[in-house]
């Protein structure tokens, strides 16, 4: 049983302290059935109720429940509470604070760029790399983020739940299994590729290792990194990135190996760094947890277990197909015969990662989103009553509209300082980095392009951040399919009949798509969003 966090003393009756957990958590229930709901959202079974409390089932304790929370009078809450939140330096402070907060996991791309800048090379890339050799592991690394996408996201929703409910018991063992899948994937997918390029010669097979060697090591990295984050390890996880990259630099310095050794070798010490700390947190996690009730937690059975993360393991391969789709498309666009299929373009790709700079900077608004949304929800429920619907609602409306003026307003504050700061870098000239970024004009444009997509992704993205806290991940994996596809007919039918550079505009229309789709689901959901918060829980 999962429900309470402590074990009850002497003094304290077990019956008296579900009933106190239910009161705190939901004041006075609808009905029975609503308490058996909540006691079974908190991992609450049958022979729970049978063991502790001696009840044929858990309806049976949900009818005493109800009756005595019932019985039990308002909580007293501090009526200025949420008004004084609302004073508009107390929201500036929380803005500033979540904001800055949520800038916090953009560190280690920050230092990746960085090394690139300063030493020409980084964890998994290089300046100098030919554009065969480019191309090969631009494959290996998108196929890995795609491979791992759904598998990232799933990770950080079950460990972000786990960590919440505080059982780091299961926490454990739902890391472990969801790497073992991730991993198995990745395996699967090797040994796919090594059939079919064996079938159908697509690369020559030193070529197909190197896509191989990206794949592979960058794989778990990805998974590994998904579990630091969900436990809020920010600065470990740029700790672990600069360590790989740190072991490039010693291998490039000191030996003769060359940069794909540098590169392995780095992967390799950043996996083990990322995999020694996530050991260590979780084994700190449950020493310091004394619920020894959690020790009888185990997952739901695999169907069932499946069921609960596949819409995130589809939304995660999805996003990512998303991301990269446009690239792709644009690299296999050509009017002249190409080594590879896909070919990689170092001018659209310069364009892309300097409109990311911008996303980054965006996105990071959604953490002071969710953060003042899960704030308010309970004391702004707790000030209406049940008929009260419409003005609970209309509250939540201007939320949500102040909450979407304020990411239109950031995006376009980060798109002008992001092209403006990174052009002020042309005073640096004479740096053969800085003169090879802005040669092209293709650059310049795909910037533009680029930074409008990712600013309606961002949208997106907001919207779809509520669906995902009231438990409605399927409404945005809907809007994303229909996005995917606009991404990919638009960047196709764009990049052949005008350019290869012309792809980019498959993402803008894609992620356009994606913003329209998921306003106008919000904007049902906000009209009766008591229905959907009671359905979510």
């Amino acid at each position: 049983m999962n429900v309470v966090s402590k074990e009850p003393t002497e003094e304290e009756d077990p019956l008296d302290e579900i009933v106190g957990f239910v009161h705190e958590a939901v004041e006075v229930p609808i009905d029975a059935m609503a308490v058996a709901a909540f006691l079974e959202s908190k991992g609450m079974r049958d022979v729970d109720a049978i063991r502790d409390f001696g009840d044929r089932h858990i309806f049976g304790l949900a009818d005493r429940v109800h009756a005595m929370v019932s019985e039990r009078p308002a909580l007293e809450r501090e009526p200025d509470e949420t008004e004084q939140a609302l004073v508009w330096w107390r929201r500036l402070a929380s803005f500033l604070y979540y904001y800055l907060k949520g800038m916090v996991f953009a560190l280690p791309m920050t230092g990746q760029i960085i090394a690139i800048l300063v030493l020409r090379y980084s964890l998994w890339a290089w300046l100098d790399f030919s554009v065969m050799t480019a191309s090969l592991v631009a494959i290996g690394t998108i196929s890995s983020f795609i491979v791992t996408g759904g598998i990232v996201q799933a990770l950080g929703r079950e460990n972000t739940y786990y960590v919440g409910m505080q059982n780091y018991i299961l926490l454990e063992r739902v890391c472990r299994q969801l790497l073992a899948i991730g991993m198995c994937a990745a395996i699967l997918v090797t040994a796919s590729f090594i059939a079919f390029n064996g079938l159908f010669p697509y690369v020559t097979w030193t070529g197909g290792a190197l896509i191989m060697l990206y794949f592979v090591l960058l794989t778990p990295l990805w998974l590994l990194l998904a579990i630091l984050y969900s436990m809020r390890d920010n600065v470990p996880i740029l700790a672990v990135t600069l360590l790989g990259t740190a072991v490039v630099h010693a291998v490039m310095s000191w030996t003769g190996w060359g940069i794909h050794a540098a590169h392995a070798m780095g992967l390799i010490a950043a996996n083990i760094a990322a995999l020694m700390w996530g050991i260590f947190r979780i084994r700190r996690y449950k020493a310091a947890s004394t619920d020894a009730k959690y020790e009888k937690s185990r997952i739901p059975r695999p169907a069932v277990f499946f069921h609960i993360i596949k819409p995130f393991l589809v939304y995660g391969t999805l996003y990512f197909s998303m991301l990269f789709a446009d690239r792709l498309i644009g690299w296999s666009a050509s009017t002249w015969r190409k080594p590879l299929f896909i070919w990689f373009r170092t001018s659209y790709e310069l364009g892309m990662d300097w409109a990311l700079i911008s996303l980054v900077l965006t996105i990071a608004v959604l953490e002071y989103t969710i953060q003042e949304f899960s704030r308010t929800l309970i004391p702004v429920q707790s000030r209406h009553a049940a008929l009260d619907y419409r003005d609970h609602n209309q509250h939540f409306r201007r939320f949500y509209v102040r909450q979407r003026a304020l990411l239109v307003v950031v995006s376009v504050i980060s798109v002008v300082l992001t092209y403006y700061g990174v052009l002020s870098l042309q005073v640096f000239d004479h740096v053969p980095e800085v003169r090879d970024f802005f040669a092209s004009p293709i650059t310049h444009e795909v910037y533009w392009y680029a930074a409008i997509g990712y600013s309606l992704l961002a949208l997106g993205l907001l919207n779809g951040l509520f669906f995902f806290s009231l438990s409605k991940p399927w409404v945005v994996v809907r809007c994303i399919v229909w996005a995917l596809l606009v991404d990919i007919v638009v960047g196709f039918v764009c990049s052949r009949a005008i350019g290869f550079e012309y792809s980019v505009l498959g993402l803008v229309a894609g992620a356009l798509t994606l913003a329209i789709l998921t306003s106008i689901q919000a904007k049902r959901a906000f009209e009766r969003l008591d229905y959907f918060y009671y359905s979510a829980f």
